[in-house]
Parts: structure tokens; sequence; C-alpha cells
């Protein structure tokens, strides 16, 4: 568990005992005792810092194939298994390990934001900020392959789960914030949100108005969630997080049932999937970067030394503007990972990039853009 959901949960926990034994009067003490400092023994104790894992290409594959789409090693189907999400949880993995994105981040997409496949194969820019962590926007890109996993699961189990759950919604439509405008090329929606109209910019919405927000459908509301759960609406963090654990206690099950040598991490959180993206990220640009230094010398004995070169070329700066981060020293410690595991990274990387040329492919794009 990471300090931040301990905190969370210590909140909780804390505010029952208050009630329990403040007004309740159900207990006469609390169950747990204060230290010597003063600081109760809920206090998280260690010293809160970036714990950086990545998965290779050959650990994600099992993840996604066997723990969240709940197929066996040879691929075929598990009858065992029991899921009527496995292309939700699927095309979400994919999304978040893809792009780098949050959780906080994916989970609250909405269906329009991230679209089908684009005929020409180009990648969709989705522009984020209101569920962006601090409100910092940038722009994230999906690539093809990413967005006709989506697509797939739009149009089979997120159209199943709406259908179901449409006239449900309808009864409770006085709760929603009930779209009848889509403008589509400046991104806003136009609605009814509590018997009042209202005019949003996609990108200005928070989670929690995300959530509320449906569309009037062919056979009563649908939501406009991308990610939604059985009864139609948005999934919460909580449940996430819940998928991913079942997920990564299934490979471990299947590992040790077939004497596999596929070694698993002992713990695989939904966060790891943005560190393997911003590992691999940092260290194909820093390799792109030096091919083109050695270009550059080559053609005309020199290499770029000015600030402007520094700034515009600069991998770590790339990456800080892919992950979203408003502090330098956020990203510096993928850095001191990438020093302290740098053969490691190279050789997940070219395992990944012969499997896989997402990355490659993201990197080429962001490098050339150096050059512009």
């Amino acid at each position: 568990m990471s300090p931040a959901t301990w905190k969370r949960r210590r909140v909780t926990i804390r505010s029952f005992y208050d009630w329990a034994v403040d007004e309740a009067k159900l207990l006469a003490r609390r169950p747990y005792y204060r230290r010597p400092n003063g600081r109760d023994v809920l206090s998280w104790g260690a010293t809160a810092a970036l714990d950086v894992r990545q998965l290779t290409y050959e650990q994600w594959r099992f993840l996604d194939h066997v723990g969240l789409r709940g197929l066996l090693p040879d691929g075929t189907a598990d009858p065992s298994f029991r899921s009527a999400h496995t292309l939700r949880d699927s095309a979400a993995g994919n999304l978040s390990i893809t792009t780098g994105l949050r959780l906080r981040e994916f989970r609250a997409l909405l269906d329009i934001e991230v679209g089908p496949p684009r005929r020409d194969g180009t990648a969709k820019k989705v522009e984020l900020q209101a569920i962006a962590k601090f409100g910092l926007p940038r722009t994230v890109e999906v690539q093809d392959a990413t967005l006709r996993d989506i697509d797939w699961y739009r149009r089979t189990e997120r159209a199943a789960t709406v259908r179901r759950a449409s006239k449900s919604l309808w009864r409770r439509r006085e709760e929603f914030f009930v779209v009848d405008d889509v403008n589509m090329r400046q991104m806003k929606l136009r609605g009814v949100d509590h018997g009042r109209r209202r005019t949003w910019s996609v990108k200005a919405m928070d989670a929690e108005l995300r959530a509320r927000t449906m569309i009037e459908g062919e056979h009563g509301l649908e939501p406009m969630a991308l990610f939604v759960g059985r009864h139609g609406r948005m999934l919460t963090s909580q449940r996430w997080e819940q998928v991913f654990l079942d997920a990564h206690a299934r490979t471990l099950r299947i590992i040790e049932e077939r004497d596999l040598e596929l070694e698993m991490p002992r713990q695989v959180r939904i966060h790891d999937l943005r560190h393997t993206f911003a590992d691999y990220m940092l260290e194909l640009l820093t390799e792109l970067l030096r091919k083109q230094d050695a270009e550059e010398y080559a053609r005309s004995g020199r290499v770029p030394v000015y600030a402007a070169d520094h700034q515009s070329r600069n991998p770590f700066l790339t990456v800080m503007g892919l992950l979203g981060h408003r502090r330098p020293e956020s990203t510096m410690r993928y850095l001191t990972y990438k020093k302290n595991s740098n053969l490691l990274v190279a050789q997940a990387i070219k395992e990944w990039n012969d499997q896989d040329s997402t990355y490659a492919e993201l990197a080429l794009r962001h490098g050339g853009r150096w050059n512009g």
C-alpha cells in the first residue's frame, strides 16, 4: 500500500474512532496508542519516496492477457474465469501504459475525448486539465493500436453495458447532467443539470461532473464516460485498484500452478504502468538525442551547445511534459532510477521494441519535433 493510500484510509479510521469514543460512547478509548513523540501508530513513518517499478514487455503481456483478459498462457479461453469486462480492463491498462496517464485521469475520460481510430492511423490528441493532477493542462497522444483496443471495447462490452443500464439511469435522470448538444469542434457540452441550462468545456469538467454526465440514447440515458461498470456508471479509483490487484493475483497463481519460468513482481500497482511509460520514454528519447547529435557532428563537425537547443531538445523536459509533472524533482527521480539500472532498462527497451513499436513511434514523433 502506498503512503498516499494509507493516509486516506488513516483519516477514515481516525474519524470512525473519534465518533465511536467521543460521540456514540461505544468504546472507552481508541484501540491504538500514541508514541512518545505524540504521533499515533497509524502515522506513516517512512519517508515518502518514489518507488520506481517498471514492467518488461513479457510481464505486461502476461498481466494483460492472463490477468486482465482471463486467458490461459497458451492464449485460449479459461472457462473458470468470471468477468464481463475483460476488454474494458485490458483497454484501460493499455491506455495507461502507452500514454503515462494517471488512474485519476484515464478513469474519468469521456468517450468523445478519445473517439474511434483515425483512417490514416495517426494518434489522437486528448487535452487534459480539470482531471489532471493539480489541474495542470497537458496534451496526451493516444496511438492507433490503443485506439483500436478501445474501439473494440466500445462496440462490444461497453455497448452491451450501456444498453442494459439505460432504463435504470433514465429513472434517476434528475441526478445527472443530461447533455442535449455536443459540439465536437469546440469540445463543449450543453445540457440540463438540476433544472438549469449549463455549458461546459470538456477539459474543464472535473471527475465528479463527468461521472454524472449522461446523454439521451435510443433506450434511455447513456453515460458519456468511456470506462463504465455494470450499472453504467464511471468506476471509482478503488474499484480500478481492485481490478488490477485481482489480475496480479491471478498471474501469480497461474505461474505457480503451471510452473512457468516467468517472474512477476511481488506487487503490481496501476501506477507502475505510468512508471513503465516514463522509464522507457526517457531511455528512448535519450538514445534518439545521442543519435541526432552524432549525425549532426558527422555532418557539420559540431553539436548543439546553445541554451535554446538544450531547452527544446531535452529528453528530461519532454518526459516531464508528457507526465504532467509540476516540479522537476518528480521527473528527476526517474533519472536517478535510470542511472542505477541503465543496463536493465536498455535490455527491457530492446525486448519491448522487438515485440511492440508503440514507444519507439511516440519517441520518434517527439524527437522529430526537436528538429522542427
